[in-house]
């Protein structure tokens, strides 16, 4: 599957910085990483391309009027430590204009599923404590600080806790007990077992605003159990 996220974030005419959103992958899935640029025809110069202030390669525009180049390496590293991901800088000192045209493309070794199959605890019963969905778009809940994703799966658990359901702590195994024998304790409650990180892309509060990547923990539910 091939993934095209791309933000430009412009410095001036003469460079511009690019920040791109990966989808969350292992370094294992990736197969190929390339940039894709669109140049004017009537654009001249050299263009450098440059991450995290080293220059990773070379363009004569007046010679390239659309270009792939392998990021196999950087992208690699993107996924392996999201923090590094600071995107990319184009400069042209002698050139009419940055092109404004560039895209991302990350092809994986397998089909990125949804990872829904992974997260959920199937229930036997329409009652029992399981995992359920619901799609939930930021601006719609006023986070309007996050640019990317725009939405994303979120993840809750709801059910009723059985004798037979995943027990998550002691504590409420014997709180199960205790009701087992009619001793009045609270009940046990479907709540989260196990939780992971949501990888997001937002402006930070300096002047001007950067884009920088950021991973909030705790945002998806991947299984349930009784607490």
């Amino acid at each position: 599957m091939v993934f095209q996220h791309v933000v430009k974030h412009e410095e001036g005419e003469l460079r511009k910085k690019l920040m791109f959103f990966l989808p969350q992958m292992s370094l294992s899935d990736l197969h190929s990483a390339t940039l894709r640029l669109s140049i004017h025809p009537n654009n001249s110069g050299v263009l450098h391309l440059l991450h995290q202030n080293h220059l990773v390669n070379t363009l004569n525009l007046s010679t390239h009027r659309g270009e792939e180049l392998d990021l196999f390496k950087i992208v690699g590293q993107w996924i392996e430590q999201p923090d590094s991901n600071q995107g990319l800088t184009l400069e042209c000192a002698s050139c009419q204009s940055i092109p404004t045209e560039a895209t991302l493309h990350v092809v994986s070794h397998r089909r990125m599923k949804r990872q829904v199959k992974n997260r959920r605890s199937k229930c036997k019963r329409n009652y029992d404590c399981c995992l359920k969905k619901l799609k939930v778009n930021f601006k719609e809940i006023g986070w309007n600080w996050i640019y990317r994703p725009e939405s994303f799966d979120f993840y809750y658990c709801k059910g009723k806790c059985r004798n037979d359901t995943s027990i998550l702590s002691q504590n409420a195994l014997i709180r199960s007990i205790l009701r087992s024998r009619s001793i009045k304790v609270p009940r046990l409650c479907c709540a989260p077992k196990r939780t992971g990180s949501l990888r997001i892309l937002h402006y930070t509060d300096s002047d001007p605003p950067k884009l920088v990547v950021r991973k909030l923990k705790g945002m998806v539910v991947k299984s349930c159990g009784c607490q």
